[in-house]
């Protein structure tokens, strides 16, 4: 299935409106390491098998409302998907675009996984300042 210019602002629209980009630091590995991710979050699955459908990732049941809802989630976390897919987005995004620039820039620093080599954090000093860099940029964003 091919998707055109106008999918992928319908895409962008809805992920500026119900998405979020997120950039956490992760507690168990202090230091530049943090989770990167996009996605959303709906009681409505149809959009999310269609985000799926686009870009990959994965949808699954995050619960239910008090009301018996049933609450999906989509989501991408692995880089290269987020290396794949956020360039598709950013030319459309309006609210999130810093959000989603900074989630790619920190996944272009992520290798193998985010796998590190013995001995060594496996970044360059560039790289590990990078990602402070932007982990602080975030947290600005956040109003942390």
């Amino acid at each position: 299935m091919s998707f055109s210019s106008h999918d992928y602002a319908w895409a962008a629209g809805f992920l500026d409106g119900d998405g979020c980009f997120t950039l956490n630091r992760r507690r168990d590995k202090p230091g530049q390491n943090a989770e990167i991710h996009f996605g959303a979050v709906q009681v409505d699955r149809a959009p999310l098998d269609l985000l799926q459908q686009m870009f990959g990732g994965g949808v699954c049941r995050l619960g239910s409302t008090k009301k018996g809802t049933e609450i999906w989630q989509w989501r991408i976390s692995a880089s290269a998907d987020i290396r794949r897919v956020v360039p598709m987005l950013l030319p459309y995004l309006k609210l999130k675009k810093r959000d989603a620039e900074i989630v790619l820039a920190y996944a272009e620093t992520v290798r193998r996984r985010g796998r590190i080599k013995a001995g060594g954090t496996g970044l360059t000093e560039h790289e590990t300042m990078l990602r402070l860099w932007l982990m602080s940029e975030m947290d600005f964003l956040r109003g942390r």
